[in-house]
């Protein structure tokens, strides 16, 4: 129903403050139609609540209604903004609960001419509260709780207006403090109740199955790395290999554990965030009602970025800090810094340096995302849309999630990824296919040419009368030479 001041002209008279009499406020009707019967917050004066609704007269003529103007009709509930019997009618109510209101004249427009109302006129009002604004996150995290206690609804029967409907002519104008916190112990007495349904699934990432989902998507994984060097000409020798595809595999590992921490504290304890941050993603993340996206939407998203936008930045900060680490005495050699060399033979040392670095580019990444989250805030809800098709279905959803998307996507970052950080020509073998790799010198090869730098030219003098001149030695002892 509009408020006084955008009710047509009729509508928009209001009626005088009148004392009513119990007997007067007794004839008003409440039916209650469909929807939940007990909620751990229903709605109390001061709410904002918005409402659909249709009105009629007794001889059942239209003479309003909110769903022709396609939204619901918003207002605050006991501020005098509607006619009383609304204010009166709406208290203790449940978000989807659905009423009939019978509104005697004294409780709506009276002896006034309300545009086709004609005074002295009973109004039937069919209501659905289809929101309250003003709701706290701890208000939406007790309904929450208790969505499963919704039952058949059960009409209450009264003396004076008979079976199917209840009248609310004693109910306070404002509930005080020990009523409401009375409501609150009955529905958290009803919580506890053995008969309770359980609570609708919502995905965990930590569960059990989700962590067997998780193990099975990193072993495949590995074999579209494994498939693609099969595919290579030449093919990388297997230490190479390993080495390469061991970045990728831990740093996996470490991203993920971001992706886990970031969705967990963004959608469930935002309060007990160790990260500013953070706490600042999930705040810009909750919708008006003060709800938070599903934690398997938060992980969808970031999987979604990581594996797009994320690529590009990594190649970014992978250029960024290998020219910072040029300067810096890790860089001895500069080649043991280089991504995907690590010597010849391959130097456990080298690869742990560009492991390092590695992991580093992907922390940055994920910084650059979580920022983007923040930039926009709306994208987690893109999340929540693109499961809606798997909600209430836990195995279904983190299948999904945790499975199959991130294997497509997967499958696309490691093979560009893997094209990033091996190094095409190096290794210091040959190759399965026969061609030979270009030996890149190690530590162990710099000592080795100071060594031969110091006896080589010894040896090449011993060795070049036998190549020069057929026969036996001449009688000269080198050693006098070196004298």
């Amino acid at each position: 129903m509009r408020s006084f001041s955008a009710l047509p002209t009729g509508l928009a008279i209001i009626l005088s403050a009148a004392t009513l009499t119990a007997g007067e406020v007794s004839d008003l009707k409440v039916d209650l139609l469909s929807g939940p019967t007990k909620c751990t917050r229903p709605t109390r004066d001061g709410d904002i609540i918005s409402v659909n609704y249709k009105g009629t007269l007794t001889t059942g003529e239209t003479f309003d209604e909110s769903y022709g103007r396609g939204a619901p009709f918003q207002f605050t509930l006991g501020a005098g903004q509607v006619i009383k019997g609304w204010d009166q009618g709406l208290l203790d109510m449940c978000i989807g609960q659905s009423r009939r209101l019978t509104i005697p004249p004294e409780l709506a427009y009276g002896d006034h001419q309300a545009g086709m109302i004609t005074p002295g006129s009973t109004l039937i009002f069919e209501t659905k509260l289809e929101d309250i604004l003003n709701l706290t996150p701890e208000d939406w995290a007790l309904m929450e709780q208790s969505e499963a206690l919704a039952s058949a609804l059960v009409p209450t029967a009264t003396s004076n207006t008979g079976e199917g409907s209840f009248s609310i002519a004693t109910a306070p104008a404002s509930p005080n403090g020990d009523g409401a916190a009375a409501a609150d112990k009955a529905a958290d007495s009803s919580l506890e109740s053995p008969t309770a349904e359980k609570p609708k699934p919502e995905c965990q990432l930590l569960g059990p199955f989700a962590l067997l989902v998780q193990g099975a998507l990193g072993a495949l994984a590995l074999l579209t790395l494994v498939w693609k060097r099969w595919r290579e000409t030449p093919k990388r020798p297997w230490k190479i290999f390993i080495f390469d595809v061991s970045k990728q595999v831990l740093g996996s590992m470490l991203t993920h554990v971001i992706n886990l921490t970031i969705s967990m504290l963004s959608s469930v304890d935002m309060a007990n965030a160790a990260a500013h941050v953070v706490h600042k993603a999930g705040e810009a993340a909750q919708d008006g009602r003060g709800r938070t996206p599903n934690p398997c939407s938060f992980y969808l998203l970031n999987l979604a970025i990581d594996t797009t936008l994320g690529v590009p930045i990594l190649w970014i900060w992978l250029k960024v800090l290998h020219s910072a680490f040029l300067r810096t005495p890790l860089a001895r050699p500069p080649a043991s810094i280089k991504s995907g060399v690590y010597g010849n033979p391959p130097n456990i040392r080298w690869y742990g340096k560009q492991l390092m670095i590695y992991c580093i580019g992907l922390v940055l990444m994920k910084f650059c995302v979580l920022f983007f989250l923040l930039a926009l805030p709306w994208l987690p809800w893109v999340g929540d849309w693109a499961l809606r098709w798997t909600r209430g279905n836990e195995l279904l959803e983190i299948t999904f999630a945790l499975f199959i998307f991130p294997l497509a996507m997967n499958a696309v970052q490691y093979w560009v990824i893997d094209n990033l950080i091996m190094d095409k020509g190096t290794g210091g073998e040959k190759g399965d296919s026969g061609q030979e790799y270009t030996a890149v010198a190690g530590e162990e090869d710099e000592e080795e040419q100071r060594r031969m730098i110091m006896e080589g030219d010894d040896e090449v003098e011993d060795d070049e009368p036998s190549t020069q001149t057929p026969g036996p030695r001449s009688g000269v002892d080198n050693s006098a030479k070196r004298k």
